[in-house]
């Protein structure tokens, strides 16, 4: 998830620095970042409110 916000951060403003600020991908860009960050946000909640659990990363063997 952070990659992905990461990614289309780049994306977002590289578009906004390279092209017209009005073409329609420059809005698209900046629409789908605000999804992914909306997205989070609501998974970061649930995670906080024990509403969903993270998976376990790595060996916990003992």
């Amino acid at each position: 998830m952070i990659d992905r916000l990461a990614e289309a951060q780049v994306r977002a403003y590289h578009l906004l620095m390279t092209v017209d600020p009005a073409d329609p991908r420059v809005h698209a860009a900046w629409y789908r970042l605000a999804e992914l960050v909306d997205g989070y946000t609501d998974l970061i909640t649930e995670v906080i409110h024990r509403a969903r659990r993270l998976p376990a990363l790595g060996d916990h063997r003992r």
